[in-house]
């Protein structure tokens, strides 16, 4: 988990201090293997359910160091396209607003790769803040966007 997404972790707890709003954080494990043959090979479940275990338990340590203890929090851990899993998140738990942190690229790599920020820019069902870093990382793909609920006091 890099840095970026400890900054996109900063502004939408602040977010939803400010609005009552619950916290959602998605990471998204790309599979290498072709989908759902992950499934058919029996040996990589017990793999799988190892990672998804140390993934949570990292997102776990990230918000107690970096949010508020009274902000309520939801971790989802999926496997996908970074990008798609985000939208289908989003729209499944009618989220108000996400949070994605974006490194400045290079032109060649603009070219060559496309960024799961931009497809959800183009494809989200909400408002998506972006939040953009000049200094080149290691690592482009967003896959712990962090977003936000909004619960209205009447509801």
């Amino acid at each position: 988990i890099h840095d970026p997404s400890v900054e996109a972790l900063h502004s939408a707890s602040e977010l939803c201090l400010n609005a009552s709003a619950d916290l959602y954080i998605l990471h998204s494990i790309e599979d290498l293997i072709a989908p759902g043959m992950a499934q058919q090979l029996t040996f990589l479940q017990g793999k799988h359910r190892f990672e998804y275990q140390a993934i949570r338990k990292k997102i776990k340590q990230l918000l107690q160091q970096h949010t508020h203890q009274s902000l309520t929090t939801h971790i989802l851990v999926n496997r996908g396209d970074a990008a798609g899993q985000i939208i289908k998140e989003t729209g499944r738990r009618s989220i108000d607003l996400i949070v994605l942190s974006r490194r400045k690229r290079g032109m060649i790599e603009e070219m060559l790769f496309h960024s799961a920020a931009d497809v959800v820019l183009r494809n989200a069902p909400c408002p998506v803040l972006l939040l953009h870093r000049e200094q080149q990382e290691v690592h482009d793909n967003p896959k712990q966007p962090v977003l936000y609920k909004h619960h209205a006091a009447n509801q």
